[in-house]
C-alpha cells in the first residue's frame, strides 16, 4: 500500500514537472490543476 502510494507520488510528481513546463510556455495553469489533484490524491491515500 505505501509502496503504490509513493510510486504515485512520483509519478504524479514528475507528470506535474513536465505539465508545469508546458504550461509556462502556454500561459495555462495546468500546474495548479495538477498540484490540487495531487493534495486531493495524497489526502485519500492517506485515509
Amino acid at each position: 500500500m505505501l509502496r503504490e502510494a509513493m510510486a504515485t507520488v512520483v509519478t504524479t510528481g514528475f507528470s506535474l514537472i513536465v505539465f508545469g513546463v508546458f504550461s509556462e510556455r502556454k500561459s495555462y495553469p495546468l500546474s495548479k490543476i495538477l498540484l490540487s489533484w495531487l493534495l486531493d490524491t495524497g489526502r485519500l491515500s492517506l485515509n
